[in-house]
């Protein structure tokens, strides 16, 4: 039974960490260049500085629902939190191809952190 569990995982690596480059609307609504890190051994989404590498936002993959494109901007990324917040970050060089890749790799973070959430259940029975 062990080798189905082992083929049932998603295919990716879960220690690598993802960064992309992106802007993001700070709380005076200015938007400012970031670094978005995706990480699958912390389970985490952190906006950084891009100089400094100093954490802007973190997000535990517990608190993200999903990341969809937005509807009316196509280098824009909505992600979705389990509370009403709705964190926007924009492609930094206007790529939709970015958009795709960052939403499938949060949506990646998202069912990792599912899978693990399951397994710690499994093994409390």
């Amino acid at each position: 039974t062990d080798s189905k569990v082992m083929n049932s995982k998603p295919d990716y690596d879960e220690s690598r960490s993802v960064t992309y480059e992106v802007t993001y609307r700070n709380w005076i609504g200015i938007k400012i260049p970031k670094n978005l890190s995706i990480s699958y051994q912390k389970l985490q989404i952190v906006l950084s500085e891009p100089d400094n590498g100093k954490a802007v936002l973190t997000l535990p993959a517990t608190l993200i629902k999903m990341a969809i494109p937005s509807q009316n901007v196509n280098t824009q990324v909505t992600i979705m939190t389990t509370g009403s917040e709705v964190h926007k970050v924009w492609v930094a060089d206007e790529d939709p191809n970015k958009v795709k890749l960052i939403i499938r790799d949060i949506n990646k973070l998202v069912e990792l952190q599912k899978d693990v959430t399951e397994e710690l259940a499994a093994e409390k029975k």
